[in-house]
């Protein structure tokens, strides 16, 4: 073979794989952009999900903690009535433990919806209680103090406990309803 076709030959097949070489690094340095691309976007979703979990449970601890205030609140005003015999607390006290306990029931988790309905339970009764006792309780409590000290007032209420506690035959209304009737 000539010397001037095997140089040209040689020349021809260094440009070539010059050429492929090129080629092919620009194709391995591109799938390793794509993939370099990939990691970067499953890294920032990992990174989200860590950032909404730890958001999450912030807001759970929260809204349990305003819960177990709220139920708080509203046992100390049930147990403040019975000293004070007014019962204009009660409602409103009630009112921000049912919405603490609705919120606390969107945001629990799952495994602790009977502790949740267990307080509920045990507010309501206290709520209930305070509502039918509180008022007698304290009247109670005003009269046996009139009645130990000494006074006009004191003899008055002596009279008034000293009565019997039923009435009277006369004073007496019976009333009928009819179960049927739709009021």
């Amino acid at each position: 073979m000539d010397t001037g076709i095997t140089v040209a030959l040689i020349r021809a097949a260094g440009v070539a794989g010059t050429i492929l070489g090129t080629v092919v690094g620009a194709r391995i340095q591109a799938n390793g952009g794509h993939a370099q691309a990939q990691a970067a976007r499953d890294a920032a979703a990992t990174a989200a999900q860590a950032a909404r979990d730890q958001v999450l449970g912030e807001r759970r601890w929260t809204v349990l903690t305003a819960y177990l205030r709220a139920a708080d609140l509203c046992a100390d005003t049930c147990s403040q009535s019975f000293d004070s015999g007014s019962l204009t607390e009660n409602n409103p006290a009630y009112k921000t433990f049912v919405l603490a306990q609705a919120e606390a029931e969107l945001v629990a988790p799952s495994t602790l919806d009977a502790e949740l309905e267990e307080m509920q339970g045990a507010v309501r009764n206290l709520w209930t209680t305070a509502g039918i006792w509180a008022p007698h309780m304290w009247a109670w409590r005003i009269l046996t103090e009139l009645e130990q000290s000494s006074g006009p007032e004191s003899e008055q209420v002596r009279a008034v406990l000293e009565r019997p506690s039923r009435p009277e035959p006369a004073e007496v209304t019976h009333v009928r309803r009819d179960p049927c009737r739709a009021r």
